[in-house]
């Protein structure tokens, strides 16, 4: 397989999220409207070339085979670690939270809900 540029990675993760509520995945995304059931309740969704021409149906399976292995822990496997699959891509997304994320090591109780916070609104 060719490397994924940052473009298809994107629209690889655009297609995957916005599949999500057609409640569409695999080879209904690239599905066109003569080949669609007839039950269907939403219409055909064709990412493909002649659809939206997005991405290819095939390039979109071949990128969806090996995505999670983009971000496997090879030594959390050997270890049979449950989380060896989407590991450092949790660890890089708690990283990168820490560094962007302002937290107050003050916590402080949200009255807005109340009739103390209610009464000090103008």
């Amino acid at each position: 397989m060719r490397l994924t540029c940052a473009h298809e990675f994107w629209r690889f993760i655009g297609i995957t999220i916005a599949a999500g509520p057609e409640g569409k995945g695999g080879l209904h995304l690239f599905e066109k409207e003569e080949h669609q059931k007839v039950h269907a309740i939403t219409g055909p969704i064709n990412c493909g070339i002649g659809g939206l021409n997005l991405m290819p149906c095939r390039r979109f399976n071949e990128i969806q085979a090996v995505f999670l292995h983009a971000f496997e822990d090879k030594a959390a496997t050997l270890r049979d670690d449950p989380w060896s699959m989407v590991g450092l891509m949790v660890d890089v997304f708690n990283k990168n939270r820490e560094e962007k994320v302002a937290a107050s090591s003050t916590k402080v109780m949200d009255d807005v809900g109340s009739a103390a916070g209610a009464a000090s609104v103008p």
